[in-house]
């Protein structure tokens, strides 16, 4: 974008090419401006989560707070436990942002997110697959999968996007695509097939994310082969 930023406040109204829509400077300012399918674009940037540590009141709360960093589920819910709370949404946050693994799995398996109150599941799904960029996310959207039946398949944001599209989101620190998205038919696309999402799916502008990820016949050559019986 060559340093061009948009005016998120400034007077009159602005519009955007529906084709520039897929960069990441974009889907931040129609997050910005609450457009159209805001809600599922801002987990598609690892920024929508603040890294600000909420206010700790008791040593207890440093704890929980402190084990998230080392990913130990029972760091975090006993000391929350043990004063009578639940884990609070900017600990879920922080989960979400450090890629706490083992965290994530332990509260989805356990109802300690009771209903997805703090993010439906095909939010949580789409900023997984856009932000965690390694196959950490794996046994997260399995979970995901089995809470609700069909999300993998059905999930799709105001643009056509898929789960498979928000994996074309992944970048590092730096603007770049990460090393396990830049993977020839990478583990978490696999798993994301098997559970029924469409890599052939086309979003808003006619493509599919196997129209600019893998070659159509590669998916099909893989999808032949686990269809063999074994």
């Amino acid at each position: 974008m060559n340093g061009f930023r948009f005016p998120r406040h400034g007077k009159g109204i602005w519009e955007v090419p529906d084709e520039l829509v897929d960069h990441v400077a974009v889907r931040g300012w129609l997050c910005a401006k609450r457009m159209e399918g805001w809600k599922d674009l801002r987990n598609s940037d690892p920024s929508c989560l603040p890294e600000n540590a909420p206010d700790l009141r008791t040593d207890l709360e440093k704890s929980a707070w402190a084990a998230i960093g080392e990913d130990s589920p029972a760091g975090l819910v006993m000391p929350l436990a043990v004063i009578g709370q639940g884990v609070p949404l900017a600990f879920f946050r922080e989960v979400l942002r450090t890629k706490a693994m083992k965290c994530l799995v332990y509260l989805l398996s356990n109802g300690e997110l009771a209903a997805f109150r703090m993010m439906p599941p095909r939010e949580l799904l789409f900023y997984v697959c856009a932000n965690w960029n390694n196959d950490d996310a794996i046994p997260v959207v399995a979970l995901l999968e089995k809470a609700e039946p069909g999300l993998v398949a059905s999930a799709e944001d105001s643009y056509g996007h898929n789960a498979l599209w928000y994996t074309l989101y992944q970048r590092d620190s730096k603007g770049v695509a990460t090393a396990a998205a830049r993977r020839e038919m990478d583990p978490l696309d696999v798993s994301l097939i098997k559970l029924g999402c469409d890599p052939a799916k086309e979003c808003f502008l006619g493509l599919s994310w196997q129209d600019v990820a893998e070659d159509a016949e590669a998916v099909a050559a893989w999808q032949a082969r686990m269809a063999k019986p074994r």
